[in-house]
């Protein structure tokens, strides 16, 4: 449907690293394990570890790695690291977890909609927001958030929208002490 005199409201934002290569598809499990630096590269700051344990109650910024180990036979043992030692550990499992779809691991993927509420939000509409982590070709890690929506602002203006956010995680064994 064409409305005429009424204008649509687009956006369309993306955001990613300098030299962004963007993801190399990750083969098995084994490809990730490895030491990444926690504070992303990118626009803003993103921490590896609010990805990985995004309810927690934890001090992101003091943590200054993630380390991942590999173990059989679908599983990651998580380790954020500080200048202390562990602050926070997990063992998550392919299937179970996360799953592997495509060379990433898909973080999350929801749908939402908003009726305008709560009180106040103009929106009405839907939408649909992700994550993404994976390797780059360098085999650094990478996040990608995306959302897109559709709908009205104050039940007359259409509007949609894609925002796309990448993040890289430089891979270091310095990091983690290893050799």
């Amino acid at each position: 449907m064409l409305l005429v005199g009424a204008g649509l409201s687009c956006a369309l934002s993306t955001t990613a690293p300098d030299n962004d290569a963007g993801f190399n598809a990750v083969k098995d499990l084994k490809s990730l394990a490895g030491c990444y630096r926690n504070r992303g590269e990118g626009e803003g700051v993103r921490y590896l570890s609010t990805v990985i344990w995004p309810k927690e109650q934890i001090t992101h910024e003091q943590i200054s790695a993630i380390k991942v180990v590999f173990e059989e036979p679908r599983s990651l043992r998580v380790a954020a690291l500080g200048s202390k030692g562990t602050i926070k550990e997990g063992v998550f499992v392919e299937g179970t977890d996360f799953y592997l779809n495509s060379g990433r691991i898909q973080i999350q993927s929801d749908t939402v909609a908003s009726f305008a509420y709560p009180a106040g939000n103009v929106f009405i509409g839907a939408g649909h927001q992700s994550q993404s982590l994976g390797l780059d070709p360098s085999g650094d890690a990478r996040m990608q958030e995306s959302a897109t929506f559709a709908g009205t602002a104050f039940l007359v203006i259409p509007i949609a929208g894609n925002v796309r956010d990448a993040f890289r995680f430089p891979r270091s064994k310095d990091l983690c002490n290893e050799r």
